[in-house]
């Protein structure tokens, strides 16, 4: 903190302090130094990257699609970008994009995580192809404890009047 007080235009400071902050899972503070940090140094595309997963990590979606843009624009590369600008697509609603990257960093050979499929059910329930978001929910649920995508099931299939498919999933959701 002294050393921000010494001398506000030092940029490694702010850098420091989002490392720091970071190490403690708090993205939001270390988005706002890595912001800081920037803003005052020469950014590089790498700096640029690890800014946007920051704020992706954040939940700002928006700053990590502009941090991710510049990076991309300034030759960085990474499989990273594939899912960060996929996840936020369908955030922020344009499930179109969303889903487009999704199936570009499955192309590309990406490791695949739980959440991928989440994603790809969230981005066909957003263009309304219920068959395809059930399908991919069905093969989240299994692997995510930490949410109930059965109770999604049931909606989508109550939606469609689908009521006995509806009663196995909500029969699974409480199981």
């Amino acid at each position: 903190q002294s050393a921000v007080e010494t001398d506000s235009n030092y940029a490694p400071i702010y850098k420091r302090f989002g490392e720091y902050y970071n190490i403690f899972n708090r993205y939001k503070d270390a988005s706002k130094y890595y912001r800081k940090y920037v803003s005052k140094a020469e950014a590089s595309p790498t700096i640029l990257l690890s800014t946007a997963k920051l704020l992706f990590l954040a939940k700002d979606y928006t700053g990590s699609m502009e941090f991710t843009s510049q990076a991309e624009a300034g030759g960085a590369k990474d499989n990273d970008i594939y899912r960060m600008k996929g996840y936020s697509f369908i955030e922020l609603n344009k499930c179109q994009e969303g889903i487009n990257n999704l199936e570009q960093m499955v192309k590309a050979g990406v490791k695949p995580y739980y959440l991928d499929n989440v994603y790809f059910a969230k981005g066909y329930q957003c263009l309304n192809n219920d068959s395809l978001a059930v399908h991919y929910f069905e093969q989240a649920a299994p692997l995510d404890t930490n949410n109930n995508h059965h109770l999604s099931i049931y909606s989508i299939r109550y939606k469609q009047k689908r009521y006995a498919h509806a009663a196995d999933a909500a029969f699974k959701s409480i199981e």
